[in-house]
């Protein structure tokens, strides 16, 4: 049994050599005007480089901040639906 989840994965492995490269993590800088992380090889962050203006940075800011409360939202309510459905199928069953 062993063996041959050994073998399996290693051929996974092969098979998805080509896309190795995608899953390599490079390592980032924290940007200190918006707070994300930026590539090592950039100079500046590309996230907030253009904004010229505080008022500018504020309101992008904001905007991270709005879109991450509404993926905090939807990840809540897929867990709740999850759930519900999860609990009828135990029940069914």
């Amino acid at each position: 049994m062993y063996l041959k989840l050994c073998v399996s994965v290693r051929s996974i492995l092969r098979m998805s050599i080509g896309r190795l490269g995608d899953f390599i993590v490079k390592s980032t800088h924290k940007c200190d005007r918006c707070g994300l992380h930026y590539p090592e090889s950039n100079e500046h962050c590309s996230h907030c480089f253009n904004l010229k203006s505080q008022n500018e940075l504020d309101i992008y800011k904001q905007e991270i901040i709005v879109a991450a409360a509404s993926r905090k939202k939807l990840g809540w309510s897929f867990a709740v639906i999850m759930f519900f459905i999860s609990f009828f199928l135990y029940l069914s069953f």
